[in-house]
């Protein structure tokens, strides 16, 4: 249960369109970065000089949200290619988790071993909590992930497939830090294993002539 994430507390950010692809959320040329940790500054990066270069604010620089740590999203978010950085870069940001009609399945599995819960939700739930965030960008909420609930004002179902639930709620999405953590005991199991030491028991790893 050490990496197990079971609720998420925040506002809220809305941003619209449908079939963002992952390009949109994080453009090629940024995936050259040594590290993930330097991502979150490029998030929607193009979009947000779109919208600047016309007079206007995208939800990302809007002064309102600048706190929210939960996206709520429109339809197939995250289509596109494979890039995992798309994740982290939202990771980096500041964003816990993210609700919205449907994902891109691939994003999705990333968002999983980034430990970044997507849950879905009805188009007309999702245009609900849009409105509800511009009354109140600052209105906090709480995400349960065992039953997958939003509440706020009331309580608002969400989705989630049943194993990527029990992956959060474990801590098993972690694969990385739980291999770590057993490091011990993979050392024992290495010590017990000839193969792993055949150049401290005479052996050659030459060619027999």
């Amino acid at each position: 249960m050490k990496y197990a994430i079971t609720e998420i507390q925040g506002s809220m950010r809305p941003i619209y369109g449908e079939d963002i692809d992952t390009d949109r959320i994080i453009p090629a040329r940024y995936m050259k970065a040594p590290d993930f940790e330097s991502l979150g500054k490029y998030a929607f990066v193009d979009e947000r000089d779109w919208f600047r270069k016309r007079g206007k604010m995208h939800p990302m620089d809007d002064p309102r949200y600048a706190e929210s740590s939960i996206l709520v999203v429109g339809r197939n978010f995250g289509c596109g290619s494979s890039r995992e950085h798309a994740v982290q870069a939202l990771l980096r940001s500041g964003i816990r988790a993210i609700i919205g009609e449907s994902f891109g399945e691939i994003f999705r599995g990333n968002s999983v071993s980034a430990g970044l819960p997507c849950f879905t939700a009805p188009a007309e739930t999702i245009e609900e909590l849009r409105r509800e965030t511009e009354k109140n960008p600052q209105q906090q909420v709480r995400i349960q992930v065992a039953n997958t609930q939003l509440i706020s004002q009331s309580t608002i179902d969400l989705s989630m497939p049943a194993g990527m639930v029990n992956r959060f709620i474990s801590g098993g999405w972690n694969q990385l830090g739980l291999l770590r953590d057993a490091q011990a005991s993979i050392d024992k199991v290495i010590a017990q294993l000839p193969y792993m030491h055949w150049q401290f028991a005479g052996i050659s790893p030459e060619r027999p002539s």
